[in-house]
């Protein structure tokens, strides 16, 4: 079989175009790197100061997060709140003859 030189330059076009196809600069450039995780929320925690108490008390914190105290002084609850959340801090158990109240236990 005889091949034409038409035919050649065909082939070697139909070579030269599959090579271009090949070259590493025509690649699509890589996808955009993601942005990553969110950053944590930010949170604050409830506390305060406990002063005259003779016994134990129990606070809650929006009627959970229960803490029984036995002496004066600060304290704080064990469950952080988003910023922005409400809080309301009230006494569960009194202790023994005595009556415990809250100041400013809500906002």
């Amino acid at each position: 079989m005889r091949v034409g030189t038409d035919s050649l330059k065909l082939l070697a076009v139909l070579g030269m175009a599959a090579l271009a196809a090949c070259n590493k600069d025509s690649a699509p450039p890589p996808p955009p790197a993601s942005p990553g995780p969110a950053p944590p929320a930010a949170t604050y925690s409830v506390g305060g100061t406990l002063t005259g108490l003779s016994g134990s008390v129990t606070l809650a914190n929006n009627g959970g997060d229960a803490r029984t105290l036995n002496a004066d002084g600060a304290f704080s609850f064990g469950t952080a709140l988003a910023t922005g959340a409400a809080y309301a801090v009230t006494v569960t158990a009194q202790p023994a003859n005595q009556t415990c109240a809250v100041a400013s236990g809500t906002g």
